[in-house]
């Protein structure tokens, strides 16, 4: 499994190596790129049916809105082309929608179990 900073798996590695031209190469499961709210770009995307994890490890549910479209954030749904909650956010917002995720920030902030989004420290490390 390859990440990268903000926890998203890009690359997913079977267990077994499989045999080409001559030589052994890796058997890859999957290959995921993302858009900044967290939807597949699906010309750099290669899923398999046995991995159902997404943008920042939030897990998928591919029967609502097609492939990668609708992440499970616990209790509410995340509609990844439109970058905003399906329902009103439980915990109430002041400053900004209570439809928005990430903190209208998805480049810098993460947003792990979609109560609270907190800045990634790698991020903010990798700029200076």
């Amino acid at each position: 499994m390859v990440t990268d900073e903000k926890g998203n798996v890009r690359v997913l590695f079977g267990d077994r190596l499989t045999k080409q031209a001559g030589s052994l190469s890796p058997n890859i499961l999957a290959t995921n790129s993302y858009y900044p709210y967290g939807m597949l770009i699906k010309s750099l995307s290669q899923n398999s049916d046995s991995y159902r994890w997404g943008f920042q490890g939030h897990e998928q549910d591919n029967e609502i809105k097609g492939i990668g479209n609708h992440l499970k954030f616990g209790d509410y749904g995340y509609d990844t082309r439109l970058g905003r909650r399906w329902n009103l956010d439980p915990v109430d917002q002041i400053v900004i929608s209570n439809y928005a995720v990430f903190g209208n920030n998805p480049i810098i902030n993460v947003d792990p179990d979609g109560q609270y989004p907190w800045e990634n420290k790698n991020i903010r490390n990798a700029r200076k």
